[in-house]
């Protein structure tokens, strides 16, 4: 082989060489968009999930709040009620230990 043949195969391999590394860079380089594109499109999920949840915990609360507040005034007219016919019993009750001891 003369040195021409020589200079060229050590072009044709720097050649290859530059080339294999451009596409192996260019490959590292879409490798990481795709992951980056994937990994916000889970962000993007998860973040709606996230809401999702808290939404639905929001609701449950205003429910359990609500639920509270009916049983807290369905108990509070309960004891007005008992505290209303106790009263009543003891006024009665009361006239009648006024008008024995005046009848006696």
């Amino acid at each position: 082989m003369n040195l021409a043949g020589i200079i060229l195969a050590i072009i044709a391999i720097l050649v290859v060489g530059i080339v294999g590394l451009i596409s192996f860079k260019l490959g590292q380089s879409t490798q990481k968009k795709n992951q980056l594109r994937e990994e916000q499109a889970t962000n993007s999920s998860a973040n709606e999930i996230i809401a999702d949840a808290k939404k639905q915990a929001d609701t449950l609360i205003k429910e359990a709040k609500l639920t509270a507040q009916e049983d807290n005034h369905r108990y509070r007219s309960n004891v007005e009620n008992e505290l209303k016919k106790t009263t009543f019993r003891n006024s009665k009750a009361g006239r009648q230990i006024v008008a024995t001891r005046r009848g006696s």
